[in-house]
């Protein structure tokens, strides 16, 4: 993985910030993806991806996400949380 200057990551961030749909992701461990389903609403998709799983519903604060499940065990898995 490459290291993001602290001038890279900030514009990155800012860009994430324009897409209504980035804005509200990030990069869980598999303990912070286990912290946060709990409690929440979860529905998953009929296919098999090969690799990874994709998990929908409402978190515990009914907001809407999305989930791509990464089945390796140790990680990372991507969400991505409707405002």
């Amino acid at each position: 993985m490459t290291c993001l200057s602290l001038a890279d990551r900030a514009e990155y961030m800012a860009s994430m910030s324009l897409n209504a749909l980035m804005k509200n992701c990030g990069v869980l461990t598999n303990a912070e993806l286990a912290d946060w389903l709990n409690g929440a609403n979860i529905m998953r998709h009929p296919n098999n991806f090969g690799g990874f799983e994709i998990l929908y519903g409402f978190d515990q604060h009914a907001q809407d996400f999305i989930v791509v499940k990464n089945t390796n065990p140790e990680g990372p898995h991507f969400a991505l949380i409707a405002e």
